[in-house]
C-alpha cells in the first residue's frame, strides 16, 4: 500500500481499495461514507478518488478503530454508518 504521491497531488493519499483494507472494509462500504461526508476525499474527475492519509487517521482517532477492529471485521457495526 504505497502512498499517491503523484503530480496531482502534495498530500499522501490511498487509492479506494487501499483505504478500505486499511479500515477492513468493502469499498462500496467506503464509497458510502464518502458520500455521506464521513470520510473525506480528493476528488479527481468524476470516477477518480483518493484518501488523504490524514482523513483516514482522523476518522480512525474519532472512531476509536485500530487495526486489530478493522481487521475482525465488525467494523461497519461498530460505526453504524
Amino acid at each position: 500500500m504505497a502512498p499517491d504521491t503523484s503530480p496531482h497531488s502534495t498530500t499522501p493519499a490511498l487509492r479506494l481499495g487501499e483505504a478500505a483494507v486499511r479500515l477492513g472494509i468493502s469499498k462500496r462500504t467506503l464509497q458510502r461514507w464518502i458520500d455521506d461526508g464521513a470520510i473525506g476525499c480528493i476528488r479527481y474527475g468524476e470516477r477518480y478518488v483518493r484518501i488523504p492519509i490524514s482523513a483516514i487517521e482522523d476518522f480512525e482517532k474519532k472512531h476509536g478503530i485500530t487495526a486489530k477492529t478493522a481487521k475482525s471485521g465488525g467494523l461497519s457495526d461498530l460505526l453504524d454508518l
